[in-house]
């Protein structure tokens, strides 16, 4: 009975050794991956960074090209004013 109750004690602790090897074992693949995969996320919030910057810079230089033909079109049509009557007034 005794050599029983200790078999069952040892398997126990023995379960426990292995479970807490697992443990660190997954703890160490999981570490690993997040410093191999946080560096990727660096480099692409960098990438994304740059792409962007280098959008709005084309967006400024085409809209300081257009700037003088979009003026020129605004004051052509407010000084050149048709005057005809509306389709509803009744003459």
């Amino acid at each position: 009975m005794r050599d029983r109750v200790q078999r069952a004690k040892d398997a126990r602790l023995e379960a426990a050794k292995e479970i807490e090897n697992i443990k660190a074992q997954k703890n160490a693949e999981y570490q690993s991956f997040v410093a191999q995969n946080s560096g990727q996320s660096d480099q692409n919030f960098g990438k994304v960074d740059e792409e962007t910057e280098s959008k709005i810079q084309e967006i400024r230089n085409a809209a300081a090209n257009k700037k003088q033909d979009a003026l020129e079109l605004m004051l052509k049509s407010i000084m050149n004013v048709e005057t005809k009557p509306h389709i509803n007034a009744r003459v």
